[in-house]
């Protein structure tokens, strides 16, 4: 393998390991922001993402990531 292939993977992995964590932190940006809606203006789940304007095909992983939470006392 020479040098050139060499570089251009490592271009190609950090690029998409940069755009993965960076959906992953928007992700979780969405969640703090529907977590505080359902607290502070006591809105539904659905409610909240709806609001945030989250479309309906992405909606179920943040139902399931929030399912996933243990309820603070």
């Amino acid at each position: 393998m020479d040098i050139m292939t060499t570089l251009f993977d490592q271009d190609y992995i950090t690029e998409l390991y940069g755009a993965e964590r960076e959906n992953e932190g928007r992700n979780e940006e969405r969640l703090n922001a529907i977590r505080n809606l359902m607290r502070k203006l006591k809105l539904s789940l659905t409610e909240s993402m709806d609001f945030l304007e989250i479309p309906k095909e992405e909606q179920n992983a943040f139902i399931q990531a929030l399912s996933n939470e243990t309820p603070k006392a």
